[in-house]
């Protein structure tokens, strides 16, 4: 991940950019989600927890950005506009920038049913914005409860509401988050993986299998490491 690229793109000008391309009240309590419109990204969930938020936060905004299967975006849309939510939640399709978005969040909140390494996650520690995951097994792997952000229950929009409520609620939980999903973006940066990358192929070197094919192959390993890594 380019880290500081991420970072760089997402400036203060850009920020007030999109305040002003929506509209957005100064008083607006901004969340968010920036993926793929598939049925697996559980967009469902999302808006069931804005409903339940926007009882508390009528000036709430919550941005679903992205774009991908039309049916499937029909079906969301109309399912906001049953729950009275067509001012709330705004669709902004695909975004070039999509760091401003980040840094315009004040919780960037993911509800998929599965996910591998979320890209998403990464983009928005990289600008310091806490996040709400659904407790899956990637998930688990990059996220500390109560540091970046926090775990909800999957398939839960009661308990998504409430954890993203206890973010908005408190603004020095939300800057402690913050802190803490920007200093772990450094992680996901070329250097730690080029470092985990050369750790795994040495300890393959030091313990090859038995016989001619672990010489060939500890010849090839070691090939690798000098002239890929």
């Amino acid at each position: 991940f380019d880290i500081e690229g991420l970072r760089s793109a997402a400036t203060d000008e850009d920020v007030r950019t999109l305040r002003q391309t929506y509209s957005l009240p100064s008083d607006a309590r901004i969340i968010g989600t920036v993926a793929r419109i598939h049925p697996v990204k559980n967009l469902e969930l999302l808006i069931q927890a804005v409903a339940i938020l926007r009882k508390k936060y009528e000036s709430l905004k919550c941005f679903i950005v992205g774009e991908g299967d039309e049916k499937y975006l029909e079906k969301i849309r109309n399912m906001t506009n049953e729950l009275g939510l067509g001012d709330t939640i705004i669709f902004t399709g695909f975004q070039e920038n999509v760091s401003a978005f980040y840094k315009l969040f004040e919780v960037t909140v993911l509800t998929s049913r599965i996910e591998g390494l979320p890209r998403s996650v990464i983009e928005s520690y990289a600008v310091g914005t806490p996040v709400v995951l659904p407790r899956i097994a990637s998930t688990e792997e990059i996220l500390d409860d109560r540091r970046e952000g926090f775990f909800a229950e999957p398939g839960s929009p009661q308990k998504f509401a409430q954890r993203i409520a206890i973010l908005l609620a408190n603004e020095e939980l939300r800057q402690f988050c913050g802190e803490c999903a920007r200093a772990r973006s450094e992680l996901f940066t070329l250097q730690p993986y080029a470092e985990k990358l050369r750790f795994l192929y040495e300890t393959l070197l030091d313990s090859p299998p038995p016989g001619a094919a672990a010489a060939k192959k500890k010849y090839r390993l070691r090939y690798f490491l000098t002239r890929r890594v």
